[in-house]
């Protein structure tokens, strides 16, 4: 856990903890790993000595980073859409319960409209995924989102994902 001190004033602190957690397994769902997640914070916040104000969890936490997992739980259909919004919705549970904020890792959809005008005009919208990182505020209330903008060079990667150079700050 780092403490960030302000150096204008030394009066606030900011306690931040980074958390590591294990991977998702392959016979293991996003859910369940969510879940063993979310007790991990939760006991971290219990058993710490100073209040914790800021969790960081990785890129893709609690989805899992592999192109097996790419192929099973891009939000392209209706039940992974639901998945993601369930994870979206537990993480600002948690913050709300334990009144913290929360960056986490998750997996963006950008929608895209693409204009042809042979031989008839016709806008066709199409879906982009994105490596994105999320903050929920002490209110569970989503108040930051960034979209990975330098993705790294293992080819399935470039497959999957887009960058998007556009963060959104929600205050």
């Amino acid at each position: 856990m780092a403490e960030i001190d302000d150096a204008n004033t030394h009066s606030s602190q900011l306690n931040v903890c980074a958390v590591q957690p294990t991977l998702r397994r392959d016979d293991e769902s996003p859910l369940d790993a969510l879940y063993r997640i979310l007790e991990s914070l939760k006991r971290i916040q219990q058993t710490t000595k100073e209040r914790i104000d800021l969790f960081v969890l990785p890129e893709l936490s609690p989805i899992g980073y592999s192109e097996d997992t790419f192929d099973r739980f891009l939000p392209n259909t209706s039940i992974n859409k639901d998945l993601q919004r369930q994870i979206d919705q537990a993480f600002a549970d948690l913050a709300r319960n334990l009144s913290v904020y929360i960056s986490y890792g998750c997996i963006g959809c950008i929608q895209t409209t693409t204009t042809t005008s042979s031989p008839v005009p016709k806008n066709t919208r199409e879906e982009s995924f994105t490596i994105r990182q999320k903050v929920v505020n002490p209110l569970g209330i989503e108040i930051a989102v960034y979209d990975k903008t330098y993705l790294c060079d293992y080819g399935y990667v470039r497959i999957y994902f887009v960058t998007n150079i556009i963060m959104r700050i929600l205050l």
